[in-house]
């Protein structure tokens, strides 16, 4: 993230895109495996339908070896790792236009809007993951006897896991949008058409929300 921000025409290569593509596939692949083999179709009298489901059995020291396996795995790789990631290579960016600013180099007002976008992104990625992953591993030591687990989970425990399960899938909806709306451009654009349509402002007052717009524009070409 720090070499793509700073040093972009001397690293983005085909070649080197590739073959970052190309192992993170094979890594991803490499964790999956192991829902090939635990995971199995049941069919539940309750509800009347089959369900994808883990199958652990807790009698075989294997099984709940990978049962741990598998949630520190989610925990560590797909949470940890990621956050990590994040919150260094952030670091590093905002480190690097502090030194362009005491070079005058660099707007306040810039550095102001890349340090909001970076705390933005990094709450959000806390906001929905970091739910979801508390409850992997309140279900991981109850699974393991470490806390104490109800023989017929209740509706309230359901409907949590539902929403933070729903919280950690729409963080994939929700950051393109995050990206693209923390540019002022991109907010004046979609104003400038939400008015054109007559929606919020008065038609008097959409001539100066162009002209802002247009303004931007010309001050993100000169960059």
């Amino acid at each position: 993230m720090y070499v793509l921000s700073t040093h972009v025409l001397t690293y983005r290569t085909w070649g080197k895109a590739k073959i970052t593509v190309f192992v993170m596939w094979v890594v991803a692949g490499i964790t999956s495996c192991m829902s090939l083999y635990f995971r199995e179709s049941k069919y539940s009298s309750t509800t009347g339908h089959f369900h994808c489901r883990w199958n652990f059995d807790e009698h075989i020291s294997s099984h709940v070896t990978w049962f741990c396996v598998h949630f520190l795995l989610r925990f560590f790789v797909g949470f940890g790792l990621p956050l990590g990631t994040m919150v260094v290579a952030y670091i590093i960016i905002i480190a690097y236009l502090q030194r362009r600013k005491s070079q005058k180099k660099l707007l306040r007002r810039k550095q102001d809007r890349v340090t909001l976008t970076v705390s933005t992104v990094v709450v959000v990625y806390l906001a929905c993951f970091l739910p979801n992953q508390i409850s992997n591993l309140i279900y991981m030591a109850q699974g393991l006897g470490i806390l104490p687990q109800s023989d017929v989970p209740s509706l309230a425990q359901y409907n949590i896991h539902l929403v933070v399960t729903c919280l950690s899938w729409g963080h994939g909806c929700v950051n393109p949008f995050l990206y693209a709306f923390m540019r002022e451009d991109v907010r004046l654009k979609l104003t400038e058409t939400v008015n054109q349509i007559g929606c919020l402002v008065p038609i008097k007052d959409r001539r100066n929300v162009t002209e802002q717009t247009q303004q931007t524009r010309g001050q993100n070409s000169r960059k």
